[in-house]
C-alpha cells in the first residue's frame, strides 16, 4: 500500500485504496522502501500531470471571523461551484471569532502564516471586523498592508480578495420601522465599510467581493418590503443567516469565477422562495459587476397652508450610497435654498447623520412638485429619481385685489409735439409670485397713436392728426386686471396760446419765493426750515381765465380764478395760505383754462414729479397778516 499526504487537510489518503490513515508528511513523500522503482516514478508523474483543457480546482483560503465561519460561507461557495459542474474548490481557513485581522495577526500569527504558506493558493480572502473600517480605519489600513506584504512575499501565486461585509445592526435602533427602512448602521455605515474595502482593493490592486452591498441590494430590490430578518440571524441581527450567507456565497461565485450564479440551486438550509433566490442571485451578480444600485430616502411634509407669508419647510434626503442628493423644484410656488451636507464621520452617533438638508420656501398656494436626484459615480448607478408633491392650501390667505390704476390727468397738446402720459399703478402683491404688467392702448380718436413704451407706466405718445383721443392704461396681476383712461385733446397749435410757463415754490410763513420747481426735485423740510409751503403757477399771458392744480390722484385740488395762482389760495396779492405736502413721491399737474373755474379751452399744462423729505422739523403755524 502506497500513501500520499495532502497539504489541504490533516488526513492521509491511501493512494490505492483511498482509505484514510494517520500521518503528517509533506506531499509526494513516498515510502522509502520503493523510492527507486521505475513504475512508481511513472505513477507519480501521471498524478501530477493535468490534461490540456481540463479545469483545475480553485484553491481559496479564507482569513476572517464569525462573518466567514457562521453558516459555512466557504462550504456554500464550494457547493455552488460543484452545482455549476466545476471541480470542487480546495479551501482552507483561519478563523478567530469576534476579532479583527489585527487581533488574528498578533494572537494567532502562527495559524495565519501557516495557512498562507500552506500551498500555492489561487485566492486568499481577507475579512476584517465589521466596525474596523470606520471605528479604527488607520489600524485597518495598517494591517491591510501587513497582510498584503506577507502574502505577496510568501504566496506569490495568490490574488488577494477583500471580503466587503455587511454593517452591524444597532441594537438601540432595532425598532420595526428601522428594520423595515434601514437604520443609521445600515444606511450610514454600509457605504463607509464599502469605502474602506474599496480603498484597500484599489490601493493594492486586489479583488473586491462586495457581499455586504449584495445584501443591501437584495432589500432594495423589493422596495424594502422584505423584513431584515429574511437574511439576518434572529439571535443578534449582526450575523447573517443561511439565506444571507447563500447570497454572500453567490457574490463570491460571480466574482471569482466571473460567471452568473443565476439559475444555480440553493442550499438545503436556505428558506428563500424560488423567486427570492433568483433576486438574491441577480443582486450578487450586480454587486460583483461593480455598478451598484442606490436608493434615496426623503423626509418632508406633504401638506402646508399658505396664509400670505412665505413658509420655510425643512427638507432632508439621504442615499444608500452616502452620496449627496440634489433637490429641485419641478413646479409650483416654491424655491429651494442651499444644501447642507455633512458626510458620516468617525464618532458620529446621530441617527440622521449623512442627511442632505435644505429649506423649501413656499410663496403661495398650489401644488409644489419636488425632484430629488443622485446621479451616482464609478461605483454606484444613478438612483431612481424621487418625486414628492406638496399640497399648499390658501385658507386664511388675504384675498387678491385688482391693481389700482390712474392714467393721469387729461392733456392738451399741439401738433407735432408729443405728450407725456404719467400713469400710476399700485398692487397688493398677490398672487405670488408677483407678476404685475401694464400696457397703454388707444381706445378712440380720429388718427393713430404711437407710444414710446406701451408697457411702461410713464410713457410718451404722439398723434397723427388733430382731434380728441382716449387712451387707456391697464394693469394685470396675472389674476385680476383694472384700467383707467385719460383724454388727450390734440390741436393744430393755433386755438390757444395759454400756458403754464413755470412753477415757483413759496415759503408760506414768510411769503418769500424759495425757487422754481423742477422735474424730479427734492423738497426737504429740514433744509427749508418749515413745512408750510405754497406753489405759485406763472402763466403766459400773466392773466388767464383760471388755473387748476391736480395733485397725485386728486384731479381738482384747487382752481384759482385770479392771480397769483397758488395751490392753497391767498389773501390779498401775496399772503399765501400754507400747503403741507406729505412725505414721499408726488405728481403735480397745473393747467390753464380760458374760462373761469376750469372752463373754456384748456391751455398747455405743466407737470412736475417731486419728492418730499423731512428732517423732523416741526411745522410753524401760519400767522395771519
Amino acid at each position: 500500500m502506497i500513501k500520499v499526504v495532502t497539504a489541504f487537510s490533516n488526513d492521509e489518503v491511501d493512494l490505492f485504496t483511498r482509505k484514510p490513515g494517520p500521518g503528517k508528511e509533506t506531499v509526494l513523500m513516498i515510502i522509502k522502501h520503493i523510492n527507486r522503482s521505475i513504475w512508481l516514478g511513472m505513477l507519480l508523474l501521471s498524478l501530477t500531470t493535468v490534461s490540456p483543457g481540463v479545469e483545475t480546482a480553485l484553491k481559496v483560503a479564507f482569513i476572517g471571523n464569525s462573518f466567514t465561519e457562521y453558516q459555512d460561507l466557504p462550504g456554500k461557495f464550494k457547493n455552488l461551484a460543484i452545482a455549476d459542474g466545476r471541480p470542487a474548490p480546495i479551501t482552507g481557513k483561519s478563523i478567530y471569532l469576534g476579532h479583527s485581522l489585527e487581533n488574528q495577526w498578533i494572537e494567532k500569527k502562527a495559524q495565519v502564516t501557516g495557512l498562507i504558506k500552506q500551498t500555492n493558493w489561487d485566492y486568499i480572502v481577507l475579512q476584517d471586523h465589521s466596525t474596523q473600517t470606520y471605528a479604527r480605519s488607520a489600524t485597518f489600513e495598517q494591517y491591510a498592508k501587513i497582510y498584503t506584504d506577507y502574502i505577496h512575499a510568501n504566496c506569490p501565486s495568490a490574488k488577494i480578495v477583500w471580503f466587503l461585509t455587511w454593517a452591524r445592526f444597532e441594537t438601540s435602533l432595532k425598532t420595526s420601522t428601522d428594520i423595515l427602512y434601514g437604520n443609521a448602521m445600515e444606511l450610514d455605515k454600509q457605504h463607509i465599510i464599502a469605502d474602506g474595502y474599496m480603498k484597500m482593493a484599489n490601493l493594492h490592486g486586489d479583488i473586491l467581493v462586495p457581499a455586504g452591498i449584495a445584501l443591501d441590494l437584495f432589500r432594495q430590490r423589493n422596495n424594502y418590503a422584505w423584513n431584515l430578518s429574511l437574511t439576518r440571524s434572529d439571535t443578534d441581527m449582526n450575523h447573517v443567516n443561511a439565506n444571507g450567507t447563500y447570497l454572500a456565497a453567490c457574490t463570491f461565485f460571480a466574482k471569482l469565477y466571473n460567471k452568473t450564479p443565476v439559475g444555480l440551486p440553493k442550499s438545503s438550509d436556505v428558506t428563500l422562495t424560488a423567486a427570492q433566490v433568483t433576486v438574491a442571485q441577480q443582486c450578487a451578480l450586480t454587486a460583483a459587476n461593480g455598478l451598484w444600485d442606490q436608493r434615496i430616502f426623503l423626509k418632508t411634509s406633504t401638506a402646508q397652508n399658505y396664509t400670505g407669508t412665505p413658509i420655510a419647510v425643512p427638507l432632508q434626503a439621504k442615499s444608500t450610497s452616502g452620496l449627496q442628493p440634489v433637490f429641485t423644484v419641478v413646479s409650483g410656488p416654491a424655491t429651494v435654498g442651499a444644501t447642507i451636507f455633512t458626510p458620516w464621520k468617525v464618532g458620529t452617533t446621530s441617527y440622521y447623520a449623512n442627511w442632505a438638508k435644505t429649506t423649501l420656501t413656499i410663496t403661495g398656494p398650489g401644488t409644489v412638485v419636488l425632484s430629488i436626484k443622485q446621479t451616482g459615480n464609478s461605483n454606484y448607478a444613478a438612483a431612481q429619481v424621487v418625486t414628492q408633491s406638496i399640497t399648499v392650501s390658501g385658507s386664511g390667505m388675504p384675498t387678491n385685489k385688482a391693481p389700482v390704476v390712474n392714467a393721469g390727468v387729461d392733456k392738451n397738446v399741439a401738433l407735432p409735439v408729443s405728450v407725456t402720459l404719467n400713469g400710476v399703478v399700485s398692487d397688493d402683491g398677490l398672487p405670488t409670485p408677483v407678476n404685475l404688467t401694464q400696457s397703454w392702448i388707444k381706445i378712440s380718436g380720429p388718427g393713430t397713436v404711437t407710444f414710446t413704451a406701451a408697457d411702461a407706466v410713464t410713457t410718451s405718445a404722439t398723434f397723427s392728426i388733430t382731434g380728441t383721443y382716449v387712451v387707456r392704461l391697464t394693469a394685470n396681476d396675472s389674476a385680476l386686471s383694472s384700467y383707467d383712461e385719460a383724454t388727450v385733446m390734440v390741436t393744430s397749435g393755433t386755438t390757444s396760446t395759454q400756458t403754464i410757463s413755470s412753477l415757483t415754490l413759496v415759503n408760506a410763513d414768510t411769503d418769500v419765493d424759495i425757487g422754481p420747481m423742477t422735474e424730479g426735485m427734492v423738497i426737504d423740510f429740514s433744509t427749508i426750515g418749515t413745512s408750510n409751503l405754497s406753489v405759485r403757477a406763472n402763466t403766459t399771458p400773466s392773466i388767464v381765465g383760471s388755473v387748476r392744480f391736480t395733485y397725485d390722484s386728486i384731479n381738482n385740488l384747487r382752481t384759482e380764478n385770479s392771480a397769483p395762482y397758488s395751490i392753497a389760495g391767498d389773501v390779498g396779492s401775496r399772503n399765501y395760505h400754507p400747503w403741507i405736502p406729505t412725505v414721499g413721491a408726488h405728481l403735480l399737474t397745473v393747467t390753464p383754462y380760458t374760462g373761469t373755474n376750469g372752463s373754456g379751452t384748456k391751455g398747455t399744462a405743466k407737470t412736475i414729479n417731486f419728492t418730499v423729505e423731512t428732517g423732523e422739523v416741526p411745522a410753524v403755524p401760519a400767522v395771519a397778516q
